[in-house]
């Protein structure tokens, strides 16, 4: 009599097993179930209660390995049902008899069993032997990729071939039906060991590893044909270096805005760098210390002359090849949307152009990613900066990002403080040419950098307004200073002997002035006014200063600066120092004051 399909279970079960331990079967039945009800993986409309009464009639193996062997497979004219699900089943079990698993489902059929390979095989085409080895099978396989790739928890479970080998066996039917829904896929391939969001991910992986799988409608499924995968490797195994390259200088350039830096684009020669004083980004495509020196160093034939003033930026080794990947994958997608002769469905049409939109949209962000290393001039030659990976999303242009990059770290200053100023190039210095200080920022590799003039400017004028030292010219002596501006608005002009001048010294020249007699009255006014020598003074001037006063404490350095004052007006300047009220040893007096006054060419009358 032949069989019917309420009994094709029954059948299975008594022909493969001499007994099953019934009550054994229940526990693990019953514990598979409630697992599945949790993790919401049992078929639509079907309750957990029906569910368990078909397990139990066909365990050990789940439900769905009896319906796609009979079905399915069933459905070709060279599969006998009954006799086919047999044979195929009792090679699975002869295969798992050394193994501890408590119930079997299709992602236990070994496919690397060539027995049971070809008892699949046969029924739709030797060609699928090189399809299996390819995606599934082979160390090299894409599902052996997946299996490495999950995370470390779940990486003895071989979630990616699993997963493959449950699609597989859907894959296939003497009718229109093929494929596995996700939930198909959940519940075989998910063990009690792992929660059935893992078959999510490792099918996600799989779509963008494996050669021959396909998706359709939320099903997935394997053909000879390959997929995407395959079409976009063997684009890019034949993309040229030449193309590879054009396309990196292309997308680049196209993250340059120009904003706060002249931008220079792989450059062959030193020559073609002008020397310039404004901020200079040169870009080049791997690390050339032997380029980057001569660029520094040199225009042309001629020593360069503003070299604190360029950057050199390229890619980190480290993220280079997978940048050239990428670009390579964005140039194959869109041949392949190019190209006429591929038969793509609709859908992979769809995907391409998406894919195109995608990589072209993502490149942008690992230009970022890759071109991040930057050399600044040092003391001591080249210092390098990594600039770090971009956050994700981020818009800004490249030479942007670097630019912001080099501001914080301190490379690059929109603004120097007026107190710097003081500090490093006035110092103890009574005063220093403007032009000078800013020249030295741009040619001394190493030293502070203001974007641009303007910015140093304005610092100048903010230290002259607050008072942290004033600003005037040289004398025709090239040694007396005269203070025009302190602690009020200023003009610079950047002239050749404009200085910047301790402030010491402006308050002295500040208060000779403001301290000075007023000019002569006009004829008539303030009648009875003294004349002769006190008149003849006034129009003069002074021709000897002689002051006695105590030092108030912490202001000596003050003091200097009224002293400076008068050596530039008068030839001969004597200096009485009375002190008092403390004592000193007379081994620091001789040590510490007498041998730096000898060495200062000064005599000194002492007791």
């Amino acid at each position: 009599t032949p069989v019917q399909e309420d009994e094709i279970s029954s059948v299975v079960r008594r022909r493969l097993f001499s007994s099953i331990d019934e009550a054994e079967a229940e526990r693990v039945v019953s514990n598979f179930v409630e697992d599945a009800e949790k993790e919401g993986i049992l078929p639509a409309g079907v309750d957990a209660s029906e569910y368990r009464d078909r397990f139990i009639k066909s365990y050990p193996f789940i439900p769905e390995v009896i319906e796609v062997l009979y079905h399915r497979w069933g459905s070709f004219p060279t599969f006998q049902r009954t006799r086919g699900v047999l044979r195929l089943l009792s090679l699975v079990i002869y295969s798992l008899k050394e193994s501890s698993r408590p119930y079997i489902t299709l992602s236990d059929f070994d496919l690397a069993n060539q027995e049971i390979r070809q008892e699949l095989i046969k029924h739709i085409g030797q060609e699928f032997d090189s399809v299996i080895a390819a995606d599934i099978t082979d160390t090299d396989s894409g599902s052996k990729k997946v299996d490495a790739s999950i995370g470390k928890s779940f990486r003895g479970l071989h979630m990616g071939t699993r997963a493959a080998t449950s699609i597989f066996l859907y894959s296939f039917s003497g009718a229109q039906e093929k494929g596995a829904h996700m939930g198909e896929i959940k519940r075989n391939a998910t063990t009690t060991d792992n929660p059935s969001s893992i078959v999510v991910e490792a099918v996600e992986q799989l779509k963008n590893t494996l050669f021959y799988l396909q998706s359709q409608d939320d099903r997935y499924y394997f053909s000879n044909q390959p997929n995407l995968n395959r079409i976009l490797l063997t684009k890019m195994e034949n993309i040229k270096d030449d193309d590879v390259r054009k396309s990196e200088l292309e997308k680049v350039k196209e993250q340059i805005s120009g904003k706060n830096f002249k931008v220079f684009l792989w450059p062959d020669e030193p020559n073609d760098i002008p020397d310039t004083t404004e901020m200079k980004l040169v870009i080049i495509p791997q690390k050339d210390e032997i380029l980057m020196k001569r660029i520094l160093e040199s225009k042309g034939d001629s020593p360069r002359v503003y070299m604190n003033t360029i950057f050199f930026l390229c890619p980190s080794d480290t993220e280079r090849n997978s940048f050239l990947e990428s670009i390579k994958r964005t140039i194959a997608y869109q041949q392949i949307k190019d190209d006429s002769t591929l038969n793509l469905t609709e859908e992979q049409k769809r995907e391409v152009s998406t894919r195109v939109q995608n990589e072209n949209r993502e490149l942008g962000y690992k230009v970022k990613g890759c071109y991040r290393i930057v050399y600044a001039p040092a003391k001591d030659g080249l210092k390098e900066i990594d600039l770090g990976i971009p956050t994700y999303g981020d818009t800004r242009p490249l030479d942007e990002w670097v630019y912001d990059g080099l501001k914080s770290e301190q490379e690059i200053l929109e603004k120097i403080s007026p107190l710097v100023i003081q500090q490093k190039y006035l110092g103890d210095k009574d005063a220093v040419k403007v032009q000078q200080i800013y020249d030295s920022m741009l040619r001394t590799p190493g030293e502070r950098r203001v974007i641009s003039r303007d910015s140093f400017e304005e610092s100048i004028l903010q230290g002259v307004k607050q008072g942290s030292f004033g600003l005037g010219e040289l004398e025709e002596d090239g040694k007396s200073v005269n203070c025009k501006y302190f602690k009020t608005d200023a003009n610079l002009t950047f002239d050749e002997n404009e200085v910047i001048i301790k402030s010491a010294i402006c308050e002295a020249q500040k208060e000779a002035i403001s301290g000075a007699p007023q000019p002569l009255p006009k004829t008539g006014e303030h009648e009875g006014a003294e004349s002769g020598p006190i008149m003849e003074s006034i129009i003069k001037g002074r021709d000897h200063v002689s002051l006695e006063f105590d030092v108030p404490l912490g202001k000596v350095s003050d003091i200097m600066g009224i002293m400076n004052f008068l050596q530039s007006k008068f030839k001969n300047l004597k200096v009485k120092i009375d002190a008092s009220e403390g004592s000193i040893s007379e081994e620091d007096y001789k040590n510490k004051i007498k041998e730096a006054l000898r060495q200062l060419g000064i005599d000194v009358d002492n007791d």
